[in-house]
């Protein structure tokens, strides 16, 4: 990469059997995507030497004594595949949409750096406010307790909603963490508004009782 050795592979295959999937890039579950242009992509037949890596990192040299199997140039610019300039016969299927390779479902994700903590605060404070006004339009038809339980339930699906989805979606990572923080968030909430009205319900019991004008 950029002129020196990323990765070394133990088990080489037989460059006559190339076939597969080629991926570039890094995960899609970081805050640090790759960026760069792909010039050029070849494949070597054997093991290169850091000088031959730096010297081919700006272009293949072709008539070296031992060449690549396959070398890309992505001359074609008007197809989804890429012919070998050296070997025509191994073609390069390019995907018109980006493909999520491995998406894991709700996996455990929590970070103790400043990154993972503002996470974890986004996604609680970001659902205190349903828990609070979702219990408060649900009391109109229903009890106090009830509205809190279903206030909460709908919480929690929700999340779990958001985090099945984003676990097929390109640059979106299913994080039982989220579901955890969305769903204290939700309980966050709900008991603000029961506490609120606790104290409310307290304060006119004791509330000293008026005497009318003719006592």
């Amino acid at each position: 990469m950029n002129g020196a050795a990323a990765d070394r592979l133990s088990n080489l295959v037989d460059v006559r059997q190339l076939e597969g999937p080629l991926v570039l890039g890094n995960s899609s579950l970081t805050d640090d995507p790759w960026e760069g242009d792909v010039l050029w992509i070849a494949v070597y037949g054997d093991v290169l030497t850091s000088d031959q890596i730096f010297s081919d990192s700006r272009k293949p040299d072709p008539a070296r004594e031992s060449p690549f199997a396959v070398y890309y140039v992505f001359a074609e610019r008007s197809d989804d595949i890429a012919y070998g300039h050296s070997n025509k016969h191994i073609p390069l299927y390019i995907p018109n949409k980006l493909i999520l390779l491995d998406g894991s479902l709700l996996s455990w994700d929590l970070h103790t750096d400043w990154s993972g903590i503002r996470d974890v605060l986004i996604n609680i404070f970001g659902f205190v406010p349903f828990g609070f006004f979702g219990t408060a339009t649900l009391l109109s038809w229903t009890s106090l307790k009830r509205s809190m339980w279903y206030t909460l339930a709908v919480g929690f699906l929700l999340s779990l909603l958001i985090e099945t989805t984003q676990s097929y979606l390109p640059f979106r990572s299913s994080s039982l963490t989220d579901l955890v923080m969305n769903t204290f968030g939700t309980l966050s909430g709900v008991g603000l508004f029961a506490g609120l009205d606790c104290a409310k319900v307290h304060g006119q019991t004791l509330a000293p009782v008026g005497t009318s004008a003719d006592d």
